[in-house]
């Protein structure tokens, strides 16, 4: 510890450092002879613990602490006076000065009160360090835990409270508005795109503020944040489109952008995805940016009609949902049929819708390489057919892969968790890391296989190791680190949620039960 000792009597100050030196040799020291060197001293060498005469020249002890302490809030001050009056015990504890000596004291008395307040500077020093070292790991953390918002918000696989707890480490200004912005890349190695895709999200959040998800089957997805402040949303869009492709150097990679309309509040965004990611088929299609907004602003009536069922189909394909699918899609052939709109126009609606459905495979683990026929298709009943035929296709695909590897995958999920829950990072995208698949798809099918939701599962096993540790002496702070929580007080909502009361409350519980 560094004790500060601001006397302008050398008597007295030598005085002092010799029988603190002494009792405690550890100690580093430095001498001042008035306030204003007291206050330099602390700027230069910044003590824990300052003792401070009161009646010096050019600064008295008083006003040096309320300066001292003004800028170094921390720092632990001991008035040191031969004054006994009410008045100035009052005015020190007033500016925040931790003890009063009296001259003369004794020499126990004084290396008492020094120790005194030397612990307690030295406990707070700790204190502070190790918060520092929590909020250094959350910051660390802050990329995975907004990956794992991304995935949440979009698709909606894990239990709400967790959403909930997550936002609360991130920054979210109530004024601002959101659009998703669907990123691919295309060319190049599998470690080019993603050396590419690192490149893209520092420059974009350098100059952003955005939250970035998993980057999967070459592609992410991307929330921006929009303040009505800024340039208007498509200039804004087009200036963060801009950075991206600037961030990527000249070589095999090449980015496309799609882009969804904005949406006023979080719970929105998915919509907003949906709509990103139908652009971006077209920006890979004809160009490098597509906005949503420009293919609802080039439809007719009926391709307006067109969206809304495609946005349909996708969620009832996000669902798993084949009846419905296949229902949604003959009714509107029949439509199309009866209204006489061209073959050329509904085959290259239904192209579209295919290549969104193998864009959203890819994203969620799955290698589908068939598409909807582009050779022209002339007659109402070919197209039928062909419908028909890539549906069966399709959903036979799917069932022959889930069928033989989710039960496999849950179970190796499951484990995984149960052997490492007590690491910090546990996200989804740890998961989807471990096992080579997307966060989405790891959480749909643990849920779907296990009748639980991941982050459940972890928490589950999380809480019922911390029980067993509070059998022992470690401190509830310890414990929420050993059972892998970053901060204390979410470990203690958590359990609070879980158990239905606090871990203290359970911890003293336990220790009634032994008496």
């Amino acid at each position: 510890m560094k004790l500060l000792i601001v006397e302008d009597e050398e008597i007295e100050r030598i005085a002092l450092l010799q029988i603190l030196s002494q009792s405690h040799a550890e100690w580093e020291f430095c001498l001042a002879e008035n306030g204003k060197q007291g206050i330099d001293a602390v700027k230069g060498w910044e003590p824990d613990v300052i003792l401070m005469d009161i009646k010096m020249p050019l600064i008295d002890g008083l006003e040096a602490s309320e300066r001292i302490l003004r800028e170094h809030p921390f720092i632990k001050i001991i008035i040191v006076s031969s004054y006994d009056t009410f008045d100035y015990a009052q005015k020190a504890l007033r500016i925040g000065v931790k003890d009063y000596l009296l001259k003369p004291s004794k020499q126990k008395e004084i290396i008492h009160t020094v120790e005194k307040v030397v612990l307690e500077a030295a406990e707070e020093k700790r204190d502070r360090e190790k918060e520092l070292v929590l909020t250094q790991r959350v910051e660390a953390m802050l990329p995975f835990v907004e990956s794992d918002i991304v995935t949440q918000l979009i698709f909606d696989y894990v239990h709400a409270i967790h959403l909930e707890e997550s936002l609360k480490l991130v920054e979210v200004d109530e004024t601002v508005h959101f659009y998703m912005l669907v990123l691919r890349l295309d060319g190049g190695t599998k470690e080019e795109r993603a050396a590419g895709f690192n490149v893209i999200k520092a420059a974009l959040k350098s100059r952003n503020k955005c939250w970035f998800g998993p980057f999967s089957g070459s592609q992410a997805p991307i929330i921006l944040f929009y303040s009505e402040q800024q340039a208007s949303y498509r200039s804004h869009a087009y200036q963060c489109t801009q950075h991206i492709f600037d961030s990527l150097k000249p070589g095999n990679v090449e980015a496309t952008v799609g882009i969804g309309r904005m949406v006023m509040n979080l719970e929105e965004v998915r919509t907003s995805y949906y709509e990103a990611l139908r652009a971006s088929g077209k920006a890979f299609q004809k160009k490098r940016i597509s906005f949503y907004t420009e293919l609802i602003e080039k439809e007719d009536d009926g391709a307006s009609m067109w969206v809304e069922i495609e946005q349909n189909i996708m969620e009832q394909f996000y669902l798993g949902n084949e009846d419905q699918i296949r229902s949604l899609l003959a009714n509107w052939m029949e439509q199309q049929a009866a209204s006489q709109t061209a073959c050329e126009e509904i085959q290259q609606k239904l192209i579209d819708l295919f290549a969104i459905m193998k864009r959203y495979l890819e994203e969620i683990g799955y290698s589908y390489t068939k598409s909807f026929p582009l050779m022209p298709l002339l007659t109402y009943r070919h197209l039928k057919a062909e419908l028909n035929q890539s549906l069966d296709h399709l959903f036979l695909f799917l069932e022959q892969n889930s069928q033989k590897h989710e039960s496999e995958i849950a179970y190796k999920v499951k484990k995984y968790i149960k052997d490492h829950f007590t690491k910090k990072d546990m996200s989804l995208d740890t998961l989807a890391e471990a096992f080579q698949l997307t966060p989405q798809y790891i959480s749909k099918i643990f849920k779907e296989q296990c009748e639980i939701s991941y982050i459940d599962f972890l928490t589950k096993c999380r809480i019922k190791h911390a029980k067993k540790l509070m059998e022992g002496q470690k401190s509830l702070k310890e414990i929420a680190y050993l059972v892998g929580y970053q901060d204390p007080n979410y470990f203690s909502r958590v359990f609070k949620r879980t158990c239905q009361m606090s871990p203290s409350q359970y911890k003293r519980s336990l220790i009634v039960s032994k008496r």
